[in-house]
């Protein structure tokens, strides 16, 4: 990582005495008493999938600071602050703890990872084992002041984790240290590695569940750490916390550093933001990434914006996985304030997105019937053995899920490899007949679709050679697939034709015509001359000043002129429930005088206000009453569920529709889940409406000034197309 011998900022420090000095140390590492000394046989094991985890991954994300001699103390870094050299006990007395955990908090992060020491003499909290085996007295070397536990209690009060930073390697710089832990010639023993451990034994014993984990870094085999050494010092750092989580650096182990049966949680030190998994773990381990935020390790500035940020963490955690962000510490214990307002923008941004682990469950398939939409998607190898990063080029990210997330605008590609497989997990085994690519900007010349039950046996229904980039499909004999892969074959290499390919859409389809939805009864007839009786029942959207029932009138006008007749009993400020007399439960009444051949019904945006207190379960009970009390005054009556848009606060106290409706998403859902359960027509608005919210907040609010009531202008780009997909069984999507 940073400044592990990349930086040499400071004067040398002092070398041992040969002979006589070197034979006292020795004596005294021998001397040395103490539980600590007696780890060498603690060779601690962590187990794979480590609940001890579960809380790193809810927290989604968190920061790192390098506090350390050569940066705040010596050198020409900005993080001195231009303030002159002292010595390293006066520094740390120095640092102002309140102020660095409450910056810490500005930007949201659940937790911080704080360095203890790297390379040099300095630590950051005394430790009477390292004077024992360096010779060193208190604050030479390890400060008097106990920044550890000062650090704690500030930032626990603020609800904080502290999580620590430690080195495989140790004091290797200062010779008389290294000499102290057992020699230092370039690589370590099982004496260096076990005096180091010991060290760091006392600091876990005197903490306790005060720190909840440790990155180490500089665990490198090409040093001489081995699986008995790597358990060594993983033995010491839980010595007094068993369930503090730890991460050893090697980064010569497989993608994402990571390796050892002795960590919990992958290092994941990159130099850029670009990797998402497809789940929680890793070869066992808690998916963790960590890079910076500035152009280089601690160092104030930006390379990514909060937009960016939101994006890729939000993936990350979507998936379970955990992004810790470098910043810049200065030498008061302030941070680096675009930094801390990028975070601060970020974390905003992410608690208003949510965490949605299982996207499928929660959101309709675009287009309709397509069984690859919000499935787990992978960016992979062109064998199918390797995960691939995201590419993060041209300021945004091309992660795998954007291949299925039903927004043309948005594309999957890896990075680093040209010729790479694209595959989709369907979640159930379905009888696949029918698969369609929307290529991005670039687009594969040679291409092959293949399909399996068991990601083990594939079948390669479709090749196709000389592609033009165009909108590719095929039709095919049924086969049972649980798997879909797209494997890019051509180009190869730069300057061929096409470009590395980009997938913006994977539709897959089932063989039994689940792809193309008949159209509505009610369109049918319709058709065939009838007229038809259509009433709508909701909230302001339905029955308010500017209303969807307008748009979808003019057009069934257009197309059936004479035959429509609507009833719009949509009330503003209603909900299922509400207003005594108004609420949906009490116009349903009226709606069933009508014996409508049609009911539109639209309620989850008020469920889901606060004020109202309407639950969740009410909101679907309520929905079901008002199905049967229309069946019940016509059985033969269509009746079409429909989840609107997302809502946005707004500057004046007065209009925090979103903060009014935190669990909004999670009442479309029931809407949904009714539809499924008694085959009622979903006209699913929510996640077309979401799509232009995530891809432009400005687009949003041109067409929903207020934040929650489109004008008809929004209405008749993006509600009216789903309609008519799906009303009229069409293959289609909104374009905005």
């Amino acid at each position: 990582m940073v400044f592990n011998g990349s930086v040499n900022a400071g004067p040398v420090e002092n070398a041992p005495q040969a002979g006589l000095r070197s034979k006292i140390m020795k004596m005294m590492q021998r001397l040395a008493v103490g539980a600590a000394v007696l780890l060498a046989t603690a060779y601690a094991s962590a187990e794979p999938h480590n609940p001890n985890t579960d809380w790193f991954s809810q927290a989604g994300w968190g920061v790192f600071v390098h506090y350390l001699w050569d940066v705040q103390n010596v050198g020409n870094r900005a993080n001195t602050m231009g303030k002159p050299p002292v010595s390293w006990d006066e520094c740390v007395k120095e640092f102002d703890t309140e102020k660095f955990a409450d910056q810490i908090q500005q930007t949201g992060a659940p937790y911080v990872f704080f360095t203890m020491m790297q390379r040099t003499r300095y630590l950051i909290a005394p430790n009477a084992t390292y004077d024992k085996l360096t010779g060193y007295q208190p604050g030479e070397a390890c400060s008097k002041r106990d920044l550890v536990e000062d650090l704690y209690r500030s930032l626990n009060k603020r609800g904080i984790k502290l999580m620590l930073y430690w080195t495989g390697d140790g004091p290797r710089q200062d010779a008389q240290a290294a000499n102290g832990m057992g020699g230092w010639n370039g690589n370590v023993t099982d004496e260096y590695v076990q005096n180091w451990a010991d060290v760091v034994a006392e600091y876990s014993r005197r903490y306790g569940d005060k720190v909840n984990g440790w990155w180490v870094d500089g665990c490198y085999a090409h040093i001489g750490y081995n699986d008995k050494r790597w358990g060594i010092l993983a033995a010491g750092l839980k010595t007094g916390n068993p369930k503090a989580i730890v991460a050893l650096n090697n980064p010569s182990m497989s993608h994402a550093n990571s390796g050892t049966d002795h960590e919990d949680f992958t290092t994941g030190e990159v130099n850029a933001f670009t990797d998402i998994p497809d789940e929680r773990w890793r070869d066992g381990k808690q998916f963790h990434v960590l890079s910076f935020l500035g152009p280089d390790w601690g160092t104030p500035g930006l390379r990514y914006n909060a937009d960016y940020l939101t994006d890729y963490v939000g993936a990350v955690d979507d998936a379970g996985g955990v992004v810790t962000i470098d910043v810049a510490l200065f030498r008061d214990g302030s941070i680096d304030a675009k930094q801390q307002a990028t975070l601060k923008a970020m974390s905003a941004a992410l608690k208003q997105r949510g965490v949605n682990r299982e996207p499928w469950k929660t959101r309709a398939a675009i287009p309709a019937g397509n069984l690859a939409c919000w499935k787990p998607a992978k960016l992979l190898s062109l064998d199918g053995q390797r995960i691939l990063p995201a590419n993060g080029g041209g300021g945004s990210l091309h992660s795998a899920r954007y291949g299925v997330d039903g927004n043309l605008a948005t594309t999957a590609q890896p990075g680093g490899e040209w010729p790479w497989t694209y595959e989709v997990n369907l979640v159930e085994s379905a009888p696949v007949g029918r698969v369609a690519i929307t290529f991005g900007k670039n687009y594969a010349t040679h291409f092959q679709v293949q399909l399996s039950a068991d990601r083990q046996t594939w079948t390669t229904v479709a090749e196709v050679k000389d592609h033009d980039g165009s909108k590719w499909e095929q039709t095919f004999a049924a086969v049972s697939a649980q798997y879909v892969r797209v494997r890019a074959l051509q180009p190869a290499g730069p300057g061929q034709k096409g470009g590395q390919m980009s997938v913006a859409e994977l539709d897959v389809y089932a063989a039994d015509g689940t792809a193309a939805p008949k159209p509505a009864r009610f369109i049918q007839k319709l058709r065939a001359g009838q007229k038809q009786t259509i009433v709508t029942l909701g909230t302001s959207l339905t029955g308010g000043t500017w209303r969807w029932v307008n748009v979808m009138k003019e057009w069934l006008d257009a197309d059936f002129p004479r035959q429509v007749t609507v009833h719009n009993l949509g009330v503003g400020a209603s909900a299922s429930s509400h207003p005594p007399g108004q609420g949906g439960l009490d116009t349903v009444k009226q709606c069933a005088g009508l014996k409508p051949d049609v009911v539109f019904i639209e309620f989850a945006v008020n469920d889901s206000y606060l004020p109202y207190n309407i639950s969740l379960a009410d909101s679907k009970r309520n929905l079901n009453l008002m199905v049967d009390a229309v069946l019940k005054a016509n059985p033969d009556a269509e009746i079409v569920v429909q989840t609107t848009n997302p809502v946005m606060d707004m500057p004046d106290a007065q209009n925090r529709h979103a903060t009014n409706r935190p669990k909004l998403a999670d009442y479309c859902e029931g809407y949904r889940e009714v539809a499924r359960q008694r085959g009622l027509i979903l006209i699913d608005n929510y996640p077309n409406w979401l799509n232009l919210l995530n891809s432009s907040r400005d687009e949003f609010l041109k067409r929903v000034p207020d934040g929650i009531h489109p004008r008809e202008p929004g209405y008749r780009e993006v509600v009216l197309p789903e309609l008519r997909r799906v009303l009229l069984g069409k293959d289609e999507q909104p374009e905005y």
